[in-house]
């Protein structure tokens, strides 16, 4: 780590670096579930490794009688890494895992698109068997799957502005995230008998239409199950959010009139705008099971503090 101050402190700077890794994680390994019992407890022979830089700047960008601005940044850049799984291609985690990538990789086919023709989506039969097998093309498993995400955060960051004016004090935070992760097409299935999002509006609909959105089947249907588990699922989710905005007012009062030392009004808004391409729910909720989570609430609050 390093710590760095210069014109009085005005401007501060940390940077830190760390490395951690860990071993015999205590975990459920899986078992099939005619033996009574979906898994059983034991050590797993895996070492994971997590290391990053973090760096944070705190600036005071005026300081003039009644007026006061200063900045807080933070980014933060994370990697993930499985070192070593000694006997991983013989686990019941071949299909989950690989040594050198995240332990948070995302596996599945390889979308080719959609055929002019008929409207099937198509997927890549990575070993040219003629079948489309779910099963990890690594760790010698033989099957069509491939490395198509990560849900690890490229990199995320927050930042905050203080601005004080004689009694009033305006606070401003952003957050932001890089990343990727799953989208709705995740959830799509084979369409089926049922309502879907406008998103997939534009599907095929005669010989000659190019889209990337498969012809709606109203049974389950193979092709569409694999484009479900395709890279088409996974796209980019970075966001842009303002998570918190206040605004508060510290009263003019005499204490000895009203037994208080201070007395202060606010309004505060928190998730107040998302910036983002994602088509989805919430960009900050992007694995397979959450993408139909419910966005995070926009709340206002107005309230009067007290100090006795």
């Amino acid at each position: 780590a390093m710590e760095l101050g210069f014109l009085r402190d005005r401007i501060l700077f940390n940077t830190s670096w760390y490395r951690n890794r860990s071993g015999n994680q205590l975990d459920g390994f899986n078992l099939p579930s005619t033996t009574g019992f979906s898994s059983y407890q034991a050590n797993l022979p895996a070492l994971v490794q997590n290391k990053g830089w973090e760096f944070e700047l705190n600036t005071i960008n005026l300081k003039d009688g009644n007026i006061n601005w200063s900045t807080s940044l933070n980014i933060t850049i994370p990697k993930n890494k499985l070192i070593s799984f000694p006997g991983l291609d013989k686990s019941s985690y071949a299909n989950m895992y690989i040594e050198g990538k995240s332990i948070n990789i995302i596996q599945g086919f390889h979308f080719l698109g959609i055929n002019q023709d008929n409207g099937v989506a198509a997927v890549e039969d990575l070993n040219g068997d003629g079948i489309y097998t779910r099963l990890s093309s690594s760790n010698n498993q033989g099957g069509d799957y491939i490395v198509i995400g990560n849900t690890d955060p490229n990199w995320y960051a927050g930042i905050n502005n203080s601005i004080n004016y004689k009694r009033l004090e305006l606070q401003v935070f952003f957050q932001y995230t890089s990343q990727e992760g799953y989208n709705l097409i995740r959830q799509i299935g084979g369409f089926g008998l049922g309502n879907t999002w406008t998103t997939f509006a534009d599907y095929w609909r005669q010989p000659g239409d190019i889209t990337s959105t498969p012809k709606p089947f109203s049974t389950v249907n193979i092709n569409t199950v694999n484009y479900a588990v395709s890279d088409a699922t996974v796209s980019n989710t970075s966001f842009l959010r303002l998570k918190t905005l206040s605004l508060s007012y510290i009263l003019p009062i005499s204490s000895h009139n009203i037994g208080v030392k201070s007395l202060r009004a606010y309004v505060q808004g928190q998730n107040i705008l998302t910036f983002t391409g994602y088509k989805g729910y919430d960009p900050e909720q992007t694995s397979a099971s959450a993408t139909l989570a419910i966005p995070p609430i926009k709340m206002l609050t107005i309230g009067l503090q007290a100090s006795l």
